[in-house]
């Protein structure tokens, strides 16, 4: 038989995997005639095909053994009901013995189904709450540990063949609960934190929205996990001593055959909730969008008209940022100045996304949403005598960031920030308003220095939206259509802190209204044309009204859980960056709303 994995029953009456450490148990039990029907048909499909590959009897046994494991674990990330039945399956076929008798074959089956049961069940759970994925992987590794003995017959039998509770319980907590590997649940977490939150900034957020790649992370953590804390069982009981060599190769093999379940499972999942639009976004769709006359800046309101056609004069060019930004006074033929920014075009798909989906969120704003952005428009400025074309903003407060960290130091703390925004129903109010609508938006990066505080009232300051560059995700699948909260931190970790107390609030009857209000106007052929005018393509449209449905169904916020380890590695890298004097600009980013 191959060695015990996570994918694989722990039945003490296999092969060198016996849970239970009583040698004349093992021994007492014949290996041929305790196989299950799964090690069966797997052995005899893949046994030839491993004895392409290696002529070991070892390697071919363990390396049957993964591919069995893997057959577990690929419905287990895979939906609809097809996946679960073939993961009840598959579990049952594992637990049940064919040369045992039919009574303990049926039950043996019920086990395992019950095992793939809480398996799906805790991937279940945990995705709704919308933690990381290796946060997933652990709690999915950590109960299939727990599972694997508390729910196998044969570890609650003692070796006069009876009935032991106490033995299986012991069993039970000391695979599952053992030390080291509650020790290494904590550091693949860490690992795998840090891996998610890599990912999920250098893909600007669009990996979040691919379950291969969540999904694997969540099997190769779940597989690490599951099969560190089983072959430290393992190894203690049967061999009463650590093969460090042996458990870590053969938890990261694991963990490498799960990473492919899980993404394959992804793939499975993406096309599940596929999409089919009306109209698919195209090249051709997206460029007659940013065409239209109100991205063109050719159709405007008198604030965009003041921008538009005023004089820029250049301040300063900012450095470090992702996008060139230039912050300058614009004189209007009023004899008015007004503090702006403008964006200048680099020619890339990227800069023509941003500029697409800054100029149509104060489109939105326009036609009713409470956006609470700046005034945007196209617009061309001459500088030395060389004319740039790309947008331009009004600016206005400073960023939250600095709002709060110059009433409340540069660390401020969780409560101190709550008291910070219930001190003005304004602050309180437009800081769920900003967020209610980022999210409609689709925007992923929300930190606190994308957001502003404006003091043109100074006793009612409201929390506005900037830096919408990333938005306007088009509805692919049904996860483009969920909202979510994205990424709360930049140099700071304000949002991440703050966001916890939104974070699965039920929505009040007036957002509620509101929100029932703009899914009903703009769900009508002339709500979609209007959305379609401010330079939205079909969609980007179906991804905004889809995120809106979402709300007034669940009535409350969305719950997602963040990169938690990623924050104070960042905080330790700054720290020792600042020690040996090598810290970079990074608070510049800032720059952009610092006036007040």
């Amino acid at each position: 038989m191959p060695f015990p994995s996570s994918g694989e029953s722990k039945d003490v009456s296999t092969y060198d995997g016996g849970i239970l450490a009583d040698a004349s148990v093992r021994r007492r039990l014949d290996q041929e005639n305790n196989q299950s029907y799964l090690d069966i048909a797997v052995h005899t499909i893949f046994d030839p095909l491993t004895r392409l590959t290696t002529k070991s009897d070892k390697y071919s046994e363990e390396l049957t053994g993964y591919t069995k494991g893997f057959i577990k674990s690929l419905p287990l990330f895979m939906k609809g009901r097809l996946p679960l039945a073939g993961l009840l399956i598959t579990y049952a076929a594992d637990e049940a013995k064919t040369n045992d008798s039919i009574q303990n074959q049926l039950l043996d089956a019920g086990l395992g189904s019950s095992k793939g049961l809480l398996l799906k069940g805790t991937f279940r759970a945990l995705g709704g709450q919308g933690v990381t994925p290796g946060m997933t992987g652990v709690g999915i590794g950590i109960t299939s540990r727990i599972t694997d003995t508390a729910l196998s017959r044969a570890n609650y039998i003692d070796s006069d063949q009876n009935f032991n509770l106490s033995r299986g319980l012991q069993s039970t907590l000391s695979a599952g609960f053992n030390p080291k590997a509650l020790a290494m649940d904590a550091i693949t977490f860490a690992a795998s934190d840090v891996l998610w939150a890599r990912i999920m900034n250098n893909s600007r957020g669009t990996a979040w929205y691919r379950p291969e790649i969540t999904h694997a992370i969540s099997g190769g953590t779940m597989g690490l996990t599951s099969e560190f804390g089983n072959e430290l069982h393992r190894q203690v009981s049967a061999e009463g001593h650590i093969d460090t060599g042996l458990l870590m190769q053969r938890s990261l093999t694991r963990g490498a055959f799960d990473a492919l379940a899980g993404g394959l499972g992804g793939l499975q999942t993406r096309r599940y909730g596929k999409l089919i639009p009306a109209i698919r976004d195209s090249a051709e769709v997206r460029a007659s969008a940013r065409a239209t006359p109100f991205q063109k800046g050719l159709l405007a309101d008198s604030a965009q008209v003041a921008l538009r056609d005023g004089t820029f004069i250049l301040d300063k060019k900012l450095p470090s940022l992702t996008t060139e930004t230039w912050v300058g006074w614009t004189h209007t033929s009023s004899g008015e100045k007004i503090r702006s920014v403008f964006r200048p075009s680099n020619g890339t798909e990227a800069f023509a996304h941003r500029m697409q989906s800054e100029i149509a969120a104060y489109g939105l704003q326009t036609l009713g949403l409470k956006m609470a952005v700046p005034v945007t428009v196209a617009r061309k400025v001459e500088i030395g005598g060389k004319t740039y074309s790309g947008y331009i903003q009004e600016m206005e407060g400073v960023s939250l960031a600095a709002f709060a960290k110059k009433r409340l130091g540069n660390d401020p703390s969780r409560r101190n920030l709550q008291e910070l925004l219930q001190s003005k129903q304004s602050l309180h109010e437009s800081y769920s308003n900003a967020w209610l609508h980022r999210m409609i938006f689709g925007e992923w990066d929300n930190h606190a220095l994308n957001m502003t505080v404006n003091k043109k009232n100074p006793g009612a300051p409201q929390v506005r939206n900037i830096d919408l560059g990333d938005s306007l995700r088009p509805a692919e699948s049904l996860l483009d259509v969920t909202p979510t909260p994205g990424v709360r931190q930049g140099y700071d970790k304000i949002n991440a802190r703050l966001y916890r107390d939104l974070a699965g609030k039920k929505l009040d009857s007036t957002t509620l209204s509101y929100l029932k209000d703009i899914q009903s106007r703009f769900s009508t052929p002339l709500g979609r044309s209007n959305l379609l005018s401010i330079g939205m393509t079909p969609q980007q449209t179906d991804g905004v009204l889809g995120r809106i449905n979402w709300l007034v169904k669940n009535e409350r916020m969305p719950v997602g859980k963040e990169a938690l380890f990623y924050l104070h590695l960042n905080d330790a890298r700054r720290a020792f960056e600042r020690f040996y004097g090598k810290a970079k600009a990074q608070s510049k980013d800032d720059q952009t709303n610092y006036f007040e």
